[in-house]
């Protein structure tokens, strides 16, 4: 990302005890070995509705953009438990579902914008109970809402004290449902109806000589799309910034969306129904251009959505909060009346998003007015699933790839994601650092710790910003002269109101001695960026990615002036 031009980086300086070494696996001891791009997919198996267990690694078909791949790797998970298989060794299992590679976390994602404030207190009373009836911290928990904008309440953790007072947070924001319709009214008055339709007497003093009642109609709906429209773009960027915050966080990750209706055909004339037959929904014939327009551009940003929630490792299970509440936004069913002079020529598809959602990612969608049967989903399918990955020939090429997963003998329904982007772990962290600074600016696998000094040279400040990692935790290959590293520093400094000002990325490779290893591996790795900004409050946060070993880290700190 291009920097803005008050921000200066003035002195680039990568510092170290005596030289940057590094490490495999936290021990100590360097390696040699390559990263492996590997692609992990959570599959879950259903008959009659009911999680399938028992099956093998022989009973799956994994296809990668149609072509077959063979399955490397291969867990089940029954009941929280790990049975790991692998090639001809006996099945081994894991007891503990706190391993990384599996633990579980749950983002409780609020949708303020399409449901009301009864709706709320309800989820929340369900999910304070649902949590503290736990009996063990087995599951990781994060709280977010979507209002005007998107923010991150409580990032993961198996803290339910934390988790229940964060869910009270939520009740204390304010919902913007009511906003979004507070004229819908007037899509469906009698007088305005009258007057698109051209029903007044020719005389009558409210239609204008030569109005084009047809125009006028598809004015009223364009202003609807436009308006449907906004929420739309803010519950978008709301989940990829959510997703992309918690990309590089290990284990089985889903995110619960708690919405409410979301009617995305505008047309007042369309008449809603309560079943889905086909999504996302298309323009209809005979639709108004601008406004079909705007449907695909809702389609696209959706679709986007979708991938971004497959390359950030989440499954989706989306619940309409609303439940019961009427969906015939726009009509009078029982005088049969459509809002226009004649019938609709086709309906509505009013819950095309939720469920484009959860089943691009292999997750769930309920329409229902308590979210206790959901919450009980999501906990089913993450205690019973299973776990296959394959490793793509294309390495990280930064495209799209698609996934289907078969069962080889069927007999059951199968729900995975249905792609990814294959892109390396530091693009991965750069997107985490493009989010706003109200999102988590800490993880990855590398401890790491930023240390800012901050101080007033006439009008400007003077900053230097020291990202601090073990050597050991680093990774080297061996070289002629000794070993070598490879590090990427990336440096984001966002302003008092979150947003990102500026990222920046920097690549280190660094040698040592035979002879010097066994010293720096005692020692601290450092690296510092020297930048000038205008008088304020920031935060500056750092990253490291190590290319040889393929381990992150991310920290943050803040800048007073």
């Amino acid at each position: 990302m291009a920097q803005k031009p008050w921000i200066a980086i003035l002195v680039l300086a990568a510092v170290a005890g005596t030289v940057p070494a590094a490490r495999a696996g936290g021990t100590g001891t360097f390696s040699g070995t390559v990263e492996v791009n590997t692609v992990d997919v959570d599959v879950m198996v259903t008959r009659g509705g009911r999680p399938v267990t028992g099956l093998t690694r022989d009973d799956f078909l994994v296809f990668e953009d149609g072509e077959p791949r063979e399955i490397t790797n291969f867990a089940r998970i029954e009941d929280g438990i790990v049975h790991l298989a692998g090639g001809a060794a006996p099945e081994a299992t894991v007891p503990d579902a706190r391993d990384v590679r599996f633990r579980r976390h749950v983002a409780l994602v609020f949708d303020l914008n399409f449901i009301e404030k009864p709706n709320v207190y309800r989820a929340v009373k369900t999910l304070r109970k649902f949590i503290g009836d736990r009996s063990n911290d087995d599951v990781d928990w994060s709280v977010a809402v979507v209002g005007s904008s998107a923010r991150i309440l409580l990032p993961f953790t198996s803290d339910r004290e934390a988790v229940g007072k964060a869910l009270d947070a939520v009740t204390s924001l304010p919902t913007y449902r009511a906003l979004h319709q507070i004229d819908q009214s007037l899509f469906t008055d009698p007088l305005r109806l009258a007057v698109t339709s051209n029903e007044l007497p020719s005389n009558s003093l409210l239609e204008s000589p030569g109005s084009d009642p047809q125009g006028l109609a598809n004015f009223a709906t364009r202003e609807q799309a436009f308006r449907s429209l906004q929420p739309y773009m803010i519950l978008a960027r709301g989940l990829t910034d959510i997703f992309r915050a918690y990309a590089t966080v290990e284990g089985k990750k889903a995110c619960l969306l708690v919405t409410g209706k979301m009617v995305l055909n505008p047309a007042p004339g369309r008449v809603a129904t309560g079943t889905i037959d086909s999504y996302p929904p298309r323009p209809q014939h005979g639709m108004d251009p601008i406004t079909a327009s705007v449907l695909d551009r809702v389609n696209e940003i959706w679709d986007t959505v979708i991938r971004i929630a497959n390359a950030s490792g989440f499954r989706i299970y989306a619940t309409d909060a609303m439940g019961l509440d009427d969906p015939m936004l726009y009509h009078d069913a029982a005088s049969r009346w459509a809002g226009t002079a004649r019938p609709s020529d086709s309906a509505a598809d009013w819950e095309s998003l939720p469920r484009m959602l959860a089943d691009g990612t292999g997750g769930r969608y309920l329409v229902t007015n308590t979210i206790r049967p959901i919450l009980e989903t999501v906990d089913r399918e993450m205690r019973t699933s299973y776990s296959l990955a394959f490793q793509p020939p294309h390495g990280h090429d930064g495209k799209y790839h698609t996934i289907t997963v078969r069962l080889a003998h069927g007999g059951g329904t199968v729900r995975s994601r249905r792609g990814y982007y294959d892109f390396p772990p530091e693009a991965v962290l750069a997107d985490q650092l493009r989010t706003p600074a109200t999102f988590p600016k800490t993880g990855g696998d590398l401890p790491l710790v930023v240390k800012v000094d901050a101080s007033r040279r006439g009008k400007e400040l003077e900053v230097a910003a020291t990202a601090v990692t073990g050597i050991g935790h680093l990774a080297l290959v061996p070289v002629p002269s000794g070993f070598a590293g490879d590090v990427d520093v990336w440096l984001a400094i966002y302003g008092a109101d979150g947003e990102v000002r500026s990222v920046e990325r920097k690549e280190q490779r660094f040698e040592i001695p035979r002879d010097a290893l066994e010293q720096a591996m005692k020692q601290p790795f450092r690296y510092t960026m020297r930048f000038t900004l205008p008088p304020g409050e920031y935060t500056v946060a750092m990253a490291i990615a190590d290319r040889n070993g393929g381990g992150t880290g991310l920290a943050h700190a803040a800048i007073h002036e």
